[in-house]
């Protein structure tokens, strides 16, 4: 069972609940540091403008990664299971009414039997459906994602995969000029 929701819309009502409240937003900001205190945890953070501190009686780690609760040093649970990490783009450059659909599935059928591709990254949905949504549903595993050495190495095997998918596609009539329009981890 999964609820549908419009993404930009509920970035856009749920910021309109932050800021309803009082909190001030600030993207493009990232934690840097984090240190205990007697009266409550120093933070220093890096923006734009560059390294700026704040000081904090509470912490909400919301960072998704324990990032925070790493930095002050207390333990994080870690699954034996990881989630897979969602790698979101969008394709465009051909007409999904030209290619056919058995001709899409053999190719990428070939690509899985001989290693090239890897059947775990696409989810459910097949290669031909995720032509007709115009994006590939790539969920790849990884071992975590919680520093920049581990998310990076997630980023890179996630280009090498499309860039491999996007060969396997421009092989099939019709889908010669297919491009990546956006992508991101």
């Amino acid at each position: 069972q999964q609820i549908r929701l419009d993404p930009f819309l509920l970035a856009v009502e749920l910021e309109r609940l932050v800021r309803g409240s009082g909190a001030e937003i600030l993207m493009h900001t990232m934690l840097s540091h984090a240190e205990e205190t007697e009266g409550g945890v120093r933070l220093v953070f890096t923006g734009k403008e560059g390294m700026w501190g704040a000081f904090a009686k509470t912490v909400i780690d919301a960072t998704g990664d324990a990032n925070v609760t790493s930095m002050l040093g207390y333990g994080v649970v870690r699954s034996e299971v990881l989630q897979p990490a969602t790698y979101a783009n969008r394709l465009e450059g051909y007409c999904i009414d030209e290619i056919d659909e058995c001709e899409v599935l053999e190719k990428f059928e070939r690509a899985f039997e001989e290693g090239y591709l890897d059947r775990r990254y696409f989810s459910w949905k097949t290669p031909y459906d995720m032509l007709k949504r115009r994006k590939m549903d790539m969920h790849i595993p990884c071992v975590g994602a919680e520093d920049s050495a581990s998310k990076t190495a997630l980023e890179l095997e996630g280009h090498e995969f499309l860039a491999r998918a996007l060969e396997i596609y421009r092989s099939v009539r019709g889908c010669e000029k297919i491009k990546v329009k956006a992508f991101s981890a």
